[in-house]
């Protein structure tokens, strides 16, 4: 699961989740976080297009040798009990939730996101010092795991990252077929795209007790009839709802 939440003063007015123009950025804090985008020391060019070829070698999974089975996609994030996706105003986990957080990150294969989500979540890149334990444990299994950034802008991304620059559709199939285990997939318009393809698997809704009355919608458009296959409290009052496609 992907946190973006921001800790107090990191962002101000609207979160920058999945496609979202951070609308007031608060000076060193903000340059802290996402200056970071062009890091000389850890970054590098490596995209995949699936028209010329994915220029960073034959496998656009990398990781655990391929076994016989398929890859997943999921779709999760937090909400509001209206539906919405605005997570700065959610706020954090508490502590039960974060630590399902932090596991749930280490089982997953990779992570796919949009551009701006992923600056969002440049976050975890870099150890602060005012983090406790938990933010350092989900840091360090955010980092080891592989992510791949839908952009045809990107220049440049941190380690672990693999920019798709092509067609979207072509790719995750392509990723499915070469990859075993989850693939989260973060942000509502990305998750739409490939709903609208028939590409998500999964999607699991953390629904918070408050109600927003507007912001970001969690479905950013219509989606198939769902089948609910789970549902469970986490921590002290966050439900989570499992759906499958019908």
């Amino acid at each position: 699961m992907s946190i973006t939440w921001p800790p107090p003063g990191i962002l101000s007015g609207r979160c920058a989740e999945a496609g979202d123009l951070v609308e007031a950025l608060a000076g060193p804090a903000y340059r802290r976080t996402f200056g970071r985008i062009r890091h000389p020391r850890n970054d590098a060019r490596l995209s995949f297009d699936p028209g010329g070829g994915h220029r960073a070698g034959s496998r656009l999974c990398w990781g655990a040798p391929r076994r016989a089975s398929h890859g997943e996609t999921r779709y999760a994030l937090n909400q509001s009990l209206d539906g919405y996706v605005e997570h700065e105003q959610l706020g954090p986990p508490d502590p039960a939730l974060f630590r399902h957080f932090i596991e749930d990150v280490r089982s997953l294969t990779g992570m796919l996101y949009g551009r701006r989500m992923y600056e969002v979540m440049r976050y975890w890149d870099d150890d602060l010092a005012e983090w406790g334990a938990d933010e350092g444990e989900y840091a360090e299994a955010w980092r080891s795991r592989p992510k791949w950034v839908v952009s045809r802008s990107l220049d440049l991304a941190g380690p672990n990252v693999r920019v798709i620059a092509g067609d979207l559709e072509s790719a995750v199939r392509r990723l499915k077929a070469e990859c075993d285990g989850v693939i989260e997939v973060a942000g509502p318009e990305l998750a739409g795209s490939l709903t609208d393809a028939g590409l998500i698997d999964e999607y699991r809704l953390y629904i918070h007790p408050v109600a927003l009355g507007r912001g970001k919608p969690f479905f950013s458009g219509a989606v198939p009839r769902l089948r609910l296959v789970a549902n469970e409290l986490m921590g002290g009052d966050v439900v989570r709802l499992v759906y499958v496609p019908s």
